[in-house]
């Protein structure tokens, strides 16, 4: 006998509705090398997502997640002194 007080139909539903509007706020993160200069700023500031590298330019880790609104990617995009770091194609 099903349980009196859990719903089958309605979890589909909320699935959908609230699950798909959850997936709009990933950011696409690039950073430029002819505007990086090696700093570190962004690495310091979030390094989860970036990583320098043997030709002494900051990077985005390949295996990074996107990057959440208001998290550290914006944070340190705004820290860059070159504007190197491109948040969903446009410099910041």
């Amino acid at each position: 006998m099903p349980d009196k007080y859990t719903c089958d139909s309605c979890l589909p539903a909320f699935d959908l509705y609230f699950l798909n509007s959850l997936e709009v706020s990933i950011m696409e993160i690039y950073v430029d090398p002819d505007r990086c200069i090696g700093c570190e700023i962004c690495v310091d500031t979030c390094p989860d997502i970036f990583e320098m590298q043997a030709d002494g330019l900051s990077h985005v880790k390949k295996d990074a997640a996107a990057c959440d609104p208001g998290g550290c990617c914006e944070e340190a995009a705004e820290l860059c002194p070159t504007d190197a770091i491109f948040i969903d194609g446009k410099p910041r």
